[in-house]
C-alpha cells in the first residue's frame, strides 16, 4: 500500500511540472563588415519546451574611423539596455530578452532545444 501511494505521489509530482529541468542552449556567431567585426553569443533557456528567456552578448570590434563614433554607437545601444561598455577594441553590450523576442529569429515561444538550435544554425550560429 505504501509503495502505491509513493508511486502516485511521484506521478503527481512529475505531472505538475515541479520535476522538469530548465535546459540551456549556447550559440555563437561572428560577422565582419567594412572593418567591423561582431561576435554574438546567445544563451537561451527552455523549460517544458517553452522558451523562458534569452541573453544576447554582442562584442563589436570597431574600425579606426568608427572608434570616433563609439559614444554615439553606445548611446544607441543604451536605448535597449543599460549594460553597454567601452572596450579597447570597440563596444560590448548585453541584452536580456523575454520570450516575446524570439519571433524575430523565426522561433516560436513553444519550441524544443533541438528546434531552436536548428533555426539558429540555419542563420549562421554555431550551437552547443
Amino acid at each position: 500500500m505504501k509503495s502505491k501511494v509513493f508511486i502516485i505521489l511521484i506521478i503527481l509530482f512529475m505531472m505538475s511540472g515541479c520535476g522538469s529541468k530548465t535546459k540551456t542552449l549556447y550559440c555563437t556567431a561572428t560577422s565582419s563588415e567594412e572593418g567591423r567585426t561582431s561576435e554574438s553569443e546567445l544563451r537561451i533557456r527552455v523549460k517544458n519546451e517553452e522558451v523562458q528567456d534569452m541573453r544576447l552578448t554582442l562584442n563589436m570590434t570597431l574600425s579606426k574611423e568608427e572608434k570616433a563614433y563609439r559614444e554615439m554607437i553606445m548611446d544607441q545601444m543604451r536605448q535597449k539596455t543599460d549594460k553597454v561598455y567601452a572596450t579597447n577594441e570597440g563596444v560590448k553590450a548585453i541584452f536580456g530578452m523575454d520570450s516575446s523576442y524570439f519571433e524575430g529569429f523565426g522561433i516560436s515561444k513553444e519550441a524544443s532545444i533541438g528546434e531552436i538550435k536548428q533555426v539558429l544554425e540555419l542563420q549562421g550560429y554555431s550551437c552547443k
